[in-house]
């Protein structure tokens, strides 16, 4: 499998950081029995094909795209979330120096500069302009109060060192086609120590009814 940067401009410097992502895939196929698939190669030259892109085996199975499992039984809707749970605690207790990881990162600071990637995204996308209007998008609702909220260090966990998905959703999960169990876990856009409390949270967030209503009102 081919995964590769979007072709185009991109609005966030720090997305689709590809090279970071085969770095920690390799170090975890190889150090660890996590269910990630294996790197197999990296090309930094865009001359090849426009981006930065690498190579992975393929991981064969589901993935779901609703969080609620509307196909599935209560029960293996709840061994599917039980063992996506599972999975996420074992990648949060991977010692990054035990995989040759140790100066990945930055080991403090990791709220600020999540909220400082946060507004330099936000005031990007607000001045994009929409494709059949051409006016400014404009900021989300309530973006900067909840900016503000997330600035106070007093509400900001102390730093712990790990590692952590990024965008751990069921969509970035593949199950085995017949048991509840995650074989795969994919896109690990933004490994970074530290703070593995921060996706368990994400991922909970998607339990709850109109989640991307709530997520922007």
């Amino acid at each position: 499998m081919l995964r590769k940067k979007p072709a185009g401009a991109l609005v966030s410097a720090t997305a689709h950081k590809v090279e970071r992502e085969h770095r920690v895939l390799a170090a975890l196929s190889t150090h660890t029995h996590l269910p990630v698939p294996r790197a197999l190669a990296l090309c930094a030259d865009p001359a090849v094909l426009g981006t930065a892109f690498y190579l992975m085996t393929f991981v064969a199975g589901r993935i779901e795209h609703d969080p609620a499992l509307p196909g599935a039984a209560p029960p293996r809707r709840a061994r599917c979330w039980a063992d996506a749970v599972r999975t996420l605690a074992a990648l949060h207790a991977v010692d990054p120096a035990a995989v040759g990881l140790e100066a990945f990162g930055r080991p403090a600071g990791f709220y600020p500069r999540q909220v400082a990637t946060w507004k330099t995204i936000g005031a990007a996308q607000a001045a994009a302009r929409d494709a059949d209007t051409g006016e400014p998008v404009g900021a989300l609702p309530r973006f900067d109060d909840m900016v503000a909220f997330f600035e106070d260090r007093r509400r900001q966990p102390p730093d712990r060192n790990g590692l952590v998905h990024g965008d751990y959703k069921i969509d970035n999960l593949v199950f085995d086609e017949r048991e509840p169990r995650v074989v795969g876990i994919l896109e690990l856009v933004h490994p970074t120590p530290p703070q593995p409390p921060s996706p368990f949270t994400w991922r909970g967030s998607f339990h709850e009814k109109d989640f991307e209503c709530k997520m922007v009102c």
